[in-house]
């Protein structure tokens, strides 16, 4: 597989060569049809962390866009979220378990469903057997003024020592629209 120097995400810590790390591509999902689920599945075990890269845009009338995650497909209350938004209105910041993690969709929750929500999902030691796997998320959106544009800081956890194999991102109430993309990177290091 090729290793892809990264530019921004290098310059942020998050991808490219930088720190003894290299960033595999393992595979890329771009959207030809509305869909509610993206699965990547069969990961294999031989990188240190997986990185999941996406820009995502909801479509659909319902008020609930935000995009959610899951490990394994276990869907049992085995999850724990923190998050900080930061937007023009202020910085709120929240916690709490649940069934599954989740990515803010911006875009929808203000009512612009063209403008993409773009970010990274870090699912750090995913291969380990030994500790519970630890989540972090960097999303953010640009809308049309400063007070509906949003940066998203997440950390989380899944309370589960069992080695990563699939991951799936999901919709409740809407759908993934055309030609939103999400790609998955092993992390060597």
């Amino acid at each position: 597989m090729p290793r892809i120097p990264l530019g921004f995400w290098a310059a942020s810590g998050a991808g490219g060569t930088t720190g003894g790390a290299s960033y595999e591509l393992i595979s890329t999902t771009i959207l030809g049809a509305t869909t509610s689920t993206i699965t990547f599945s069969s990961i294999p075990s031989t990188y240190k962390h997986l990185q999941i890269r996406f820009a995502l845009v909801g479509s659909g009338a319902s008020a609930d866009r935000d995009v959610l995650f899951r490990l394994n497909g276990d869907t049992a209350s085995n999850y724990s979220v923190h998050s900080l938004t930061a937007s023009g209105a202020g910085a709120p910041s929240s916690g709490g378990n649940g069934s599954q993690l989740y990515i803010k969709l911006l875009g929808a929750v203000f009512g612009i469903q063209t403008i993409p929500t773009a970010g990274y999902i870090d699912v750090l030691d995913y291969a380990s057997t030994s500790k519970n796997k630890t989540i972090k998320t960097l999303i953010g959106q640009v809308q049309n003024s400063s007070s509906s544009s949003e940066l998203s800081l997440l950390s989380g956890s899944w309370m589960n020592t069992a080695t990563v194999t699939s991951f799936t991102l999901f919709m409740n109430t809407a759908t993934f629209s055309i030609g939103n993309r999400v790609s998955l990177y092993g992390i060597k290091g």
